[in-house]
């Protein structure tokens, strides 16, 4: 993937998109009423894959995983369906998480609604056999939260 100087720009965009004075117990999250839910994520990331979408967003985990350090929330059971919402996460916003969750994300997060501000963007994701990448890839609609204050549990 060809990194230019766009996902800074939108990170500074991100800050200032989620930012809301309304409600400040939700840190960086605005009012519910504006979020995306997973398919309209995926529906306006598609419409605009170049630049992806800054918002807050709303989905149920229905499934975790871990790649490369990562911790990943999705939005289907199936990660690879097209219309799966991903929640990418850092460790070091990972571990900010376990602290305010009490415990593992990935566990405790499943079967929760949550809200995550960011940028939704179109990432292509490589299969590989025995670690060697193939040529064969699908596209996955992902969010990373900048701030582990970007994702809260709004129902359980």
């Amino acid at each position: 993937m060809k990194l230019t100087a766009a996902p800074l720009v939108l990170g500074l965009l991100l800050v200032a998109g989620c930012a809301s004075t309304a409600a400040p117990d939700l840190g960086l999250l605005g009012d519910p009423k504006d979020d995306l839910s997973a398919a309209q994520a995926v529906a306006a990331v598609a419409a605009h894959p170049q630049v992806g979408v800054i918002g807050t967003f709303a989905m149920e985990v229905k499934g975790a995983g871990r790649q490369d350090g990562r911790l990943y929330l999705y939005s289907d059971a199936d990660y690879r369906d097209p219309r799966c919402l991903t929640v990418a996460i850092e460790p070091r916003i990972e571990q900010m998480l376990s602290v305010r969750l009490g415990g593992d994300p990935a566990s405790l997060l499943k079967g929760k609604k949550i809200r995550v501000c960011g940028t939704a963007l179109r990432v292509t994701v490589w299969l590989t056999t025995k670690g060697v990448r193939t040529d064969q890839h699908y596209y996955q609609t992902q969010v990373a939260p900048l701030e582990a204050s970007a994702l809260v549990v709004v129902a359980k």
